[in-house]
């Protein structure tokens, strides 16, 4: 229930603080750009990878005209008959699309509510309170899960699922390794200062599985340590752990692969594209929370034609895998931003080649 006001309340309070709307068009642009792009790009070179991992036969073929269909209708459905469904469902692409109509609003009468901001500011950081209490209770629940899936014996059948696991970690530290390259060269920067200067988020997140944990230490590091502005960061930072999702898009990719493989579902190029284009849809949409991608995966496996029995393995999977794509995610979200803050004269380049402590 707290995530969906904390959603809302990070995108629209970071829209207006950016200060007007020549500004967040040329940031909002660029970042709305990158954060997809890169999404659907890792998600294209995964999939392509994992065709002779999983030893894929790509002479199937699908009708696409119902899966494009659904696709189409999922876009249209992200504005919202009334200001308070997008809460009750949980629906994260509505709840994105209010805050960013209110924020532009703000924005528009900037000087008559300045009083409403200042209120409004106090529930965020009471809700950022909350969350953080939530957050400590995280690792609790999950070690009860795990006790639980020992003692039914749902350890086991995770465990013969090796390859899939192989497949994860090698695409992740792929990725991983590629933006940090990326990032070091282009702004002629220590590789290992760009890969150490994330470390402790990475660390949070890997223990929580919770990236509204380690917001804070996000935050303070695309500050201090890779040189972003506030305003920025303010504005990023919060949409980034929405929008800017290539961890969690690429696994969803290898869970959807994996399982029709593993259920003999026919696969073609054209079941592939529309993989990628639902998963790009599913990994933006999907609320940053422990277990918040139970829905996506069920809209996910529906339309790639994957049965319902694969959902009750994919959702005793996510409660272990959950911990390492949020902390891949929120490791990698600061340093994807470093390459879209620069052009844009928002990154202090002496910060970020410091060298880590």
């Amino acid at each position: 229930g707290i995530a969906g006001p904390m959603i809302f309340l990070s995108v629209a309070w970071g829209i207006y603080g950016i200060g007007d709307a020549a500004t967040l068009r040329r940031i909002g642009k660029n970042l709305a750009l990158s954060f997809v792009g890169s999404d659907a790009l890792n998600l294209a070179v995964c999939g392509l990878l994992c065709i002779p991992l999983f030893r894929l036969n790509m002479s199937g073929s699908m009708s696409t005209a119902s899966s494009v269909s659904a696709v189409v209708t999922m876009i249209l459905g992200v504005v919202p008959s009334d200001l308070f469904s997008p809460f009750i469902n949980g629906n994260t692409l509505q709840i994105i699309f209010l805050a960013i109509a209110i924020g532009l609003a703000l924005i528009a009468r900037s000087n008559k509510v300045r009083g409403l901001f200042s209120s409004v500011d106090q529930f965020y950081i009471l809700f950022q309170q909350l969350q953080s209490i939530v957050s400590q209770l995280v690792p609790f629940i999950v070690f009860l899960l795990i006790v639980q899936m020992i003692w039914e014996g749902s350890l086991s059948l995770i465990l013969t699922m090796w390859k899939f696991f192989v497949a994860m970690i090698l695409s992740f530290l792929a990725i991983i390794l590629i933006i940090c390259v990326f990032t070091s060269v282009r702004n002629r920067v220590s590789f290992l200062t760009v890969v150490r200067k994330n470390l402790s988020t990475f660390l949070i997140s890997f223990t929580t599985a919770s990236s509204s944990a380690s917001f804070s230490s996000n935050m303070e590091t695309a500050k201090k340590g890779y040189g972003i502005s506030d305003e920025m960061a303010g504005f990023s930072i919060p949409l980034g752990l929405i929008m800017h999702n290539p961890i969690a898009a690429c696994y969803d990719i290898l869970l959807a692969i994996y399982f029709a493989n593993a259920y003999g579902v026919s696969v073609s190029i054209g079941w592939l594209v529309i993989g990628i284009i639902v998963c790009t849809i599913v990994a933006v949409s999907t609320p940053p929370i422990p277990g918040g991608g139970a829905i996506s995966y069920a809209l996910l496996f529906s339309q790639l034609g994957i049965p319902n029995e694969a959902l009750a393995v994919v959702l005793i999977l996510d409660v272990i895998t959950d911990f390492v794509v949020t902390a891949f995610e929120c490791y990698v979200l600061p340093i994807s931003l470093v390459n879209i803050a620069r052009p844009l004269g928002h990154l202090k380049i002496n910060v970020l080649r410091r060298k880590a402590r």
